[in-house]
């Protein structure tokens, strides 16, 4: 086919590889090369079949310098051998050098591009004869990573760190992360992603590191191994770093209050050094039953004690809620849970100030204590006062004073100083606020001094004087 100063030809089948004349006919005469040479002759290369086997890496971000090695068959070095991400024509089309370093294999650069997702990818040796690599190729973004759960871990490592975010893409290559050793500007030894959480997380393992202080964790979609089994990733396509922090364990000095009850609820004090850093995952260990805590600062954490069974339990501490303190010399006491029986009166008031008995058993007189008086529709503690408890049978305390008339439950609560962290006993029991009394006459208002006059008292609400002890005795 003849075009203006261009002649098509299709190149016949021939049996072997090499170089072959040919010529042009042109009214019978041959049309020689440029220069002239072989008398009058072009030469043409026939090359083997051209073949693609296997694509490494086979995706990439698109924005790094990534070198990817192509092998198949029939590679010839040529000055068109190319690489083709994408279809010719269209806006992503992108073209890379090929360089044949045998028969067999070809390296080239991955194209800068800013889309994502999968191209079809191809390769050349003369710019015209193409075999296609039918998976294609994929440009992604990197991984971004928004959260680690736990951000921290011990010294000696061992912590499953889930590294939360987006793009955690898994191909055909391993996801692997790494760790920066803490304080210094170097790497642990690379590591394979314990789990893939489809694409928003992947858990990884923290590695033991000698140094404390805040660090960085990132992760890589495609790693492999090298001849020795060292792992890498694969032209070093990292997530930007997300911060971490290696600590040394957390000391326990002492716990406070140091004795509870069976049923949990309550709050207890560790004291001691290391403790901050773990925020949310800060937990505190109640012999085997763990508990999240809220650290104070370097020297304190608090937590709620769970449901124990009798006895004594070590007490340890965690800022990851993994890895606990080691020693068990610190331990919390935890004593039968006492019942309550009894209240007596049950009538009070609105001003408070009714001696109350709460009768039962098991209680500890070594024990601060509240009483408690909730508005029996409301969800929230509305008065309290403290109470002292008396042997293990009885907690006295004073009614308090509250806004509105109405039924109210009464609840005692041990290890309290009055803040409402305590532990609470029983469901409640129930009481009853009056309005106040108020006295309108009294007839008569005079007596002789050996008494036995009949007083007659009116006013308004009364009825309630009948029900407290206090009031009897005054009257």
């Amino acid at each position: 086919t003849v075009r203006e100063n261009s002649i098509f030809c299709i190149s016949p089948a021939i049996t072997s590889a090499g170089v072959v004349p040919f010529a042009v006919l042109l009214d019978g005469q041959h049309a020689g090369c440029a220069p002239t040479s072989n008398n009058g002759f072009c030469s043409f290369l026939y090359f083997s079949t051209l073949g693609l086997t296997n694509v490494y890496p086979a995706a990439a971000t698109g924005q790094h310098n990534v070198t990817i090695t192509v092998t198949g068959t029939g590679f010839l070095a040529n000055p068109s051998a190319a690489c083709l991400f994408g279809t010719s024509g269209s806006a992503s089309f992108a073209r890379s050098a090929l360089t044949v370093q045998s028969l067999t294999v070809g390296t080239c650069e991955v194209p800068f591009v800013s889309s994502v997702g999968v191209v079809a990818f191809a390769v050349t040796c003369n710019g015209v004869d193409t075999v296609p690599h039918p998976p294609g190729f994929i440009f992604y973004p990197l991984p971004v990573i928004s959260r680690l759960a736990p951000a921290g871990s011990l010294l000696s490592g061992g912590a499953t760190i889930t590294v939360e975010g987006s793009g955690f893409e898994q191909f055909s290559a391993t996801i692997v992360c790494r760790f920066a050793s803490g304080g210094r500007s170097g790497y642990e030894p690379i590591s394979p992603a314990e789990s893939v959480i489809g694409t928003t997380a992947v858990t990884c393992l923290s590695p033991a590191t000698s140094t404390a202080g805040t660090s960085r964790v990132q992760v890589a979609l495609q790693g492999d191994q090298d001849t020795f089994g060292t792992w890498y990733a694969i032209a070093g396509q990292w997530s930007d770093p997300a911060s971490f922090l290696y600590y040394h364990e957390g000391v326990v000095d002492s716990v406070k209050p140091w004795e509870g009850y069976t049923n949990g609820g309550a709050l207890v004090t560790l004291l001691g050094s290391g403790l901050s850093g773990g925020g949310e995952f800060t937990r505190c260990k109640f012999g085997d039953t763990a508990t999240a805590g809220t650290a104070l600062g370097w020297w304190g954490v608090v937590c709620r004690t769970p449901v124990l069974s009798e006895g004594v339990v070590p007490v340890r501490v965690s800022l990851n809620g993994q890895s606990y303190s080691t020693s068990i010399d610190r331990t919390f006491t935890a004593c039968p849970t006492p019942s309550i029986s009894s209240i007596s009166p049950s009538v009070s008031p609105v001003s408070g100030g009714a001696r109350l008995e709460v009768r039962g058993a098991g209680f500890r007189s070594a024990h601060l204590a509240s009483c408690y008086l909730k508005e029996a529709a409301s969800s929230g503690l509305s008065a309290a006062s403290p109470a002292t408890v008396v042997g293990t049978t009885a907690v006295l305390c004073d009614s308090p004073l509250v806004a509105s008339p109405g039924a109210y439950t009464l609840q005692i609560s041990i290890n309290d100083d009055g803040a409402g962290d305590g532990e609470s006993l029983g469901s409640g029991l129930a009481f009853t606020y009056h309005a106040n009394p108020i006295v309108v006459t009294t007839n008569p208002s005079n007596g002789v001094l050996e008494g036995g006059t009949t007083v007659t008292i009116s006013g308004q609400n009364l009825a309630c004087l009948l029900y407290t002890s206090d009031a009897a005795d005054d009257m």
